[in-house]
């Protein structure tokens, strides 16, 4: 809860950060929160999936995500009825963090207790949020107030009026530098290995299930050349 495995990182920030850089959002923002108030609506959605998914069986990735992707649907049976979504299978991730987010040189500290970020222009302070004052903004050093520049905006709590923190980010000719050297990323980003006691756990079980009928010769095969 609250961490950085929940996207309460540098480059989930970061990415944030160059959605309204490259003018793709006017305002992108994170809420997160507190520790020992995270149990809601997803957990019964992910809990609602594990519970489809325990009562089918499937020996192929493609098998998996067709199971879930029909827990997904909507039951017309239902009057409050859940909202269509659709389930698939991502097998690479664009190298966004090395095309883009490490080129920004911005490193985010003291987080652990903001539960709101925010990232707009200055143009667009208080449209979207409670409204901050000229005088309650960090400006960056020897840079002039511009209405283009990026502002991030920090609240304690996601339901604070106020903000506890705001400061310019980045300057307005800064991000017009790199929406004119905007690119697609260039190559996919490295998976990360699989670790030791997996790898161990798998060439281990898999063969012994197979043996016992438990999973299926071609989910064996999967599974082995995972590890392989």
């Amino acid at each position: 809860d609250n961490c950085a495995r929940e996207a309460k990182n540098q480059f989930f920030l970061a990415f944030m950060m160059l959605l309204v850089v490259f003018d793709i959002f006017r305002w992108a923002l994170a809420t997160f929160l507190k520790t020992g108030h995270s149990h809601e609506d997803i957990d019964q959605t992910f809990g609602q999936l594990a519970g489809h998914v325990a009562q089918n069986t499937f020996d192929t990735p493609g098998e998996a995500v067709a199971v879930i992707d029909d827990a997904c649907q909507p039951d017309p049976t239902l009057k409050q009825n859940k909202r269509e979504a659709t389930a698939c299978k991502l097998d690479n991730v664009a190298d966004w963090k090395g095309t883009f987010v490490n080129r920004l040189g911005i490193k985010l500290k003291g987080l652990r207790d903001v539960h709101s970020i925010r990232f707009c222009r200055r143009c667009d302070i208080g449209i979207d949020s409670a409204s901050v004052s000229p005088q309650g903004i960090t400006e960056l050093r020897g840079s002039s107030p511009h209405p283009g520049d990026i502002v991030m905006v920090c609240k304690s709590a996601m339901a604070d009026p106020q903000p506890f923190h705001s400061s310019i980010v980045m300057s307005a000719a800064e991000a017009a530098s790199l929406r004119l050297g905007l690119q697609q990323p260039q190559g996919n980003t490295d998976r990360r290995p699989i670790g030791a006691d997996i790898v161990k756990n798998i060439k281990t079980m898999a063969p012994r299930c197979a043996e016992q009928g438990v999973i299926s010769e071609t989910a064996n095969e999967y599974l082995k050349q995972w590890v392989t």
